[in-house]
């Protein structure tokens, strides 16, 4: 029987979360409803990030766009980034 002030953590190895359903918080128990096996890692929320940008791009294009990245040592968000604030500040 669990103590009174113990507060349940997520079945997952390491996650340390509050039970969600099912024995796993709610990250965990999206990926079992989505068919997967719930042993991957959570990411940690950013700070204050968000996701902006979400722009299909034919893949040829993606595929320069990688081999450039590579070249230049850089991300995508990285990339992304960098554009957004020369443009923000060009803009002020």
């Amino acid at each position: 029987m669990p103590r009174k002030n113990h507060i349940p953590a997520c079945a997952v190895p390491g996650c340390g979360r509050t039970i969600h359903s099912r024995g796993y918080c709610a990250s965990h128990y999206r990926q079992l409803l989505r068919g997967r096996v719930p042993n991957r890692p959570i990411r940690p929320r950013g700070m204050g990030e968000k996701p902006v940008l979400a722009v299909r791009l034919p893949a040829r294009l993606i595929a320069a766009m990688d081999r450039k990245l590579r070249r230049a040592g850089i991300t995508r968000a990285e990339l992304v980034e960098g554009l957004l604030a020369r443009w923000v500040d060009r803009a002020a």
